[in-house]
């Protein structure tokens, strides 16, 4: 989400939600019987918005289907070091009634059946030749770590590694990751023999462009359960 309030404001977060929605509607239509988008974004991405969110998925989704989760705003630890999502209406001061809980996202999507994926650009404001900066890879990698086990058996893709800066800039209107992202979907990934673009491709495909797009200060990270194998997500 963009419209968060005075210096939280992002300026393409809201783009790149819209941007991968439409791509899933697009790519993916041929690979799956139904394609349905759940978008949240600005005044609706509120903690009551986001919550109902994972509600709203774990009510749709069974074993047979392919759930992804799309994050792209600011995250924070308070200051008992619990991680949160940081939805529209958030008060940095007050997580703990106002923030969407790390702890209840995993709750969450343990609850969820089928295969998940989960894309992370969780950010912080800052600015350097025009290019807003995302920073997230050190603040969001507990949730990363307990995502990817076999206990939740999720993929995780995130933006940047470590203490590294994410991206967003006004040449392309959107972040680096989630331009990769898009357009490793709509066929610039390698495909499978079936012509299908599959997540360790994708993650292949995106780790190389976002690279080359941020000149080698960005670098997304993927971790997968051990026992989780490469599946499709678009069939451009």
């Amino acid at each position: 989400m963009s419209e968060y309030p005075e210096k939280l404001k992002l300026n393409y977060a809201a783009n790149d939600a819209e941007a991968l929605g439409a791509a899933c509607e697009k790519y993916s239509k041929d690979l799956f019987n139904k394609v349905e988008v759940h978008l949240l974004t600005d005044k609706k991405a509120t903690r009551k918005g986001i919550l109902g969110g994972l509600t709203w998925m774990r009510k749709k989704m069974t074993n047979n289907d392919v759930g992804v989760l799309f994050f792209a705003g600011h995250g924070g630890k308070d200051t008992d070091g619990s991680f949160y999502l940081f939805p529209v209406d958030v008060d940095p001061d007050d997580l703990l009634t106002t923030g969407v809980p790390g702890d209840q996202i995993k709750k969450s999507l343990a609850s969820i059946p089928g295969k998940f994926v989960v894309m992370l650009d969780a950010c912080h404001s800052g600015a350097v030749d025009g290019e807003r900066r995302r920073a997230g890879g050190s603040l969001t990698d507990e949730l990363v770590r307990d995502l990817a086990t076999d206990d939740f058996g999720i993929l995780v893709m995130c933006s940047s590694m470590g203490r590294e800066f994410s991206l967003e800039s006004a040449k392309v209107g959107h972040g680096f990751f989630t331009l990769a992202i898009v357009e490793g979907l709509e066929g610039k990934a390698q495909r499978s023999k079936e012509g299908a673009i599959c997540t360790c491709n994708l993650h292949a495909y995106v780790t190389e462009r976002v690279k080359e797009l941020s000149k080698g200060e960005q670098h997304p990270v993927a971790l997968m359960p051990g026992t989780m194998r490469s599946f499709p997500l678009s069939k451009p």
